[in-house]
């Protein structure tokens, strides 16, 4: 009765809906939990690709940025020169004008002297050296403004043509700086696409880890399941009450040397490779560690299993996490746990000797995996490499 109830109280209450069907079996959690550990690793790279991505695109913004805030900079220095070159031009043009107008006042003042002054100093002979310096002067002076006007002109000639290769130049700093604000905001766009799938693929494999650590805490509830049949001897039933057909046990122990003194001359389980070993093991790329408590094998389907030594088959059925097994009762509180089984070839309290054939392996999983093996102290799982010579 109490085997009963533990087993309905571990299986989920959606299998316990269900009636008929047959109960979730641990391999079938490891089996998922495998699975969701692919799904985990193929996430983790695709964040991780992502993540290198963003930083790849992070990298080219800040460079981006730097060169367009130079480009700003020295675009804003050539627009400063260009109006002060534009200054300069107008000076230039300010000073010939009041240049000319200073000229036309001159002509215009002689003009003023009146008729009388001119004949004056052209007529009289005493004033004749008088005539010959003004001349000299209006020369010089005409010269003076001719020379200045030229030097202006000169340098209005060279601030235009600064003007206009600051043109020039303030036109080709305006399009790289506007191809930079554009490759900028393309970044900026693709690095939004790609925060937001990143966080996605966060989410999605927080989800996978919740997943993988509820399978886990089932699977541990499941194992509790298995650990209770190896444990103390429970009250016999009564006998109105009937094992399932599908799960017998005897609880009624063993009387033997258990494995510990035959340490190195048990028999071999099974022949075949063996893929995963007793401990801690690390899915690939998941955050956390499963510790294996037996050994994953694979073998040639119809493959002869064999009870590693004298013993009482106390378990035959289908338990969570193992599929179809075996457990047998070697005395001493040790017990060996054979699952994933196909055929199986003894019944539940059939006494078997070392080597004799229990079942047959089954077929393999996705893995590869069609063999499971266990040894047991007292409930706890113990290294099944330490009994065996050559496992």
């Amino acid at each position: 009765m109490r085997l009963f109830l533990l087993l309905f109280l571990f299986v989920p209450l959606s299998l316990a809906a269900q009636g008929a069907t047959q109960p979730v079996s641990l391999a079938n959690i490891n089996q998922q939990v495998e699975s969701e550990g692919k799904r985990l690793a193929e996430l983790s790279g695709r964040h991780e690709t992502l993540l290198k991505e963003m930083q790849t695109q992070n990298s080219d913004l800040r460079g981006l940025k730097t060169q367009e805030e130079s480009s700003r900079l020295e675009l804003k220095q050539l627009q400063a020169k260009q109006s002060e070159t534009e200054r300069e031009i107008k000076g230039f043009q300010q000073q010939i004008a009041e240049l000319r107008d200073l000229y036309l006042k001159r002509v215009r003042a002689l003009y003023m002297r009146g008729e009388e002054t001119t004949l004056a100093l052209v007529g009289m002979s005493d004033r004749g050296q008088e005539m010959g310096r003004f001349a000299v002067y209006l020369h010089k002076l005409s010269a003076f403004d001719q020379s200045t006007a030229r030097t202006l002109r000169d340098l209005i000639g060279a601030a235009e043509k600064r003007r206009a290769e600051l043109a020039v130049t303030l036109e080709k700093k305006e399009q790289v700086v506007g191809k930079l604000a554009a490759q900028r905001k393309e970044i900026e766009e693709k690095l939004a696409v790609l925060k937001n799938s990143a966080e996605e693929l966060k989410q999605q494999r927080a989800d996978i880890n919740a997943s993988i650590a509820g399978l886990k805490a089932q699977a541990l509830r499941l194992e509790t399941v298995v650990a209770s049949l190896t444990g103390e001897p429970a009250p016999p039933p009564k006998k109105s009450e009937a094992p399932s057909p599908k799960q017998e046990t005897d609880r009624e122990p063993f009387i033997g040397p258990g494995l510990f003194r035959l340490k190195g001359s048990l028999a071999l389980p099974v022949r075949g490779q063996v893929i995963q070993k007793y401990g801690k093991q690390k899915i690939p790329k998941f955050e956390d560690f499963v510790f294996v408590k037996g050994i994953e094998y694979k073998v040639e389907e119809g493959a002869e299993i064999k009870a590693i030594a004298p013993g009482k088959v106390i378990f035959l059925g289908r338990m969570p996490g193992y599929g179809t097994i075996a457990i047998v009762d070697h005395g001493e509180r040790y017990y060996s746990l054979y699952g994933r089984l196909g055929q199986t070839l003894v019944e539940r309290s059939q006494i078997v000797d070392k080597g004799a054939v229990l079942a047959r392996a089954g077929t393999p999983d996705e893995g590869g995996k069609n063999f499971y093996f266990e040894i047991r102290r007292g409930g706890a799982p113990v290294n099944p490499q330490e009994y065996f010579k050559r496992l």
